[in-house]
C-alpha cells in the first residue's frame, strides 16, 4: 500500500492549478514543442529505479539534475518532466484521463498497440500502466515529478505482497531500498517548488530516465 505525505494535497492542488487550469494540460495529441503531448498527470513519487530496462538500474534524480548547466545559478531543479507514468501516487489530469480510458478499453477489446522500443513493459500482460506507457510513447505526453534529496516524495510504497509484488508470476526482486522512499515532512521543502516554472522550462526525461533532445 501507499502512504502519503501530510502535504500531498497541497502539492497536487497547486500543480493542478498551475499546469491544468493555466492551459498546459495535454490532450495526448502529438505536437511540436518541448513536451509534445503536454502534461498528462502529476506524480507524488520520485523513483529510485528504472523499471523499463533489463537489468533494472538505480537512478538518483537530484544527482542527475544537478549536472545541468542552469543548476549552477539556481540550484538543483525540484520539478522535472518524464514520459513514465507513476502507479504509486499520481494525479491524472481530466482530459488525458478520458483519452486513456478510451485507449485502454480499445486495447482490452483487442486493438493492436505499439511496440515501445527496448521497453520491458512490452512483456507485461495485466498492468494498466503498460497501456499508459504506450499512450505517453505515442503522444509524447509527460508527467510532472518532484525531486528532492534522497528521493523524498509526497508518497511512498511499503511493498506489501500483492498481484505484482511477491506474486507467483513475478520473478523480479523488490527491495525496500529501491522502492520505499522517505516522505516529505517539512513544509519549507515544499515551498522550494513555488513559484513553479512553465512546462517548457523544466528538464525532460524519457521513459528510461534519459534526457530528451533539446531538454537541457
Amino acid at each position: 500500500s501507499n502512504e502519503v505525505s501530510p502535504y500531498f494535497y497541497v502539492y497536487a492542488k497547486l500543480a493542478l492549478l498551475r499546469y491544468a487550469v493555466s492551459g498546459e494540460e495535454g490532450g495526448g495529441v502529438p505536437a511540436s514543442g518541448h513536451a509534445a503531448g503536454g502534461l498528462l498527470g502529476v506524480s507524488l513519487y520520485t523513483p529510485r529505479l528504472v523499471e523499463l530496462t533489463m537489468p533494472r538500474r538505480r537512478v538518483d534524480m537530484q544527482a542527475d539534475l544537478g549536472t545541468l548547466p542552469a543548476s549552477a545559478g539556481g540550484g538543483v531543479p525540484h520539478l522535472y518532466l518524464q514520459q513514465l507514468p507513476c502507479s504509486w501516487g499520481s494525479l491524472f489530469l481530466p482530459r488525458p484521463w478520458l483519452l486513456f480510458r478510451a485507449y485502454m478499453q480499445a486495447r482490452l477489446e483487442g486493438a493492436p498497440g505499439p511496440l515501445v522500443p527496448r521497453s520491458a513493459s512490452n512483456g507485461w500482460s495485466t498492468s494498466w500502466k503498460k497501456f499508459m506507457i504506450e499512450l505517453s510513447h505515442l503522444s509524447g505526453g509527460v508527467f510532472l515529478y518532484p525531486s528532492f534529496p534522497n528521493q523524498s516524495s509526497l508518497s511512498t510504497n511499503h511493498l506489501e505482497k500483492g498481484e505484482h509484488i511477491g506474486g507467483k508470476k513475478n520473478k523480479l526482486t523488490h527491495r525496500p531500498i529501491d522502492f520505499t522512499v522517505p516522505l516529505l515532512l517539512n513544509l519549507s521543502d515544499l515551498r522550494q517548488l513555488w513559484p513553479p516554472q512553465p512546462l517548457d522550462a523544466l528538464p525532460v526525461r524519457d521513459l528510461f530516465t534519459r534526457p530528451t533532445r533539446g531538454s537541457e
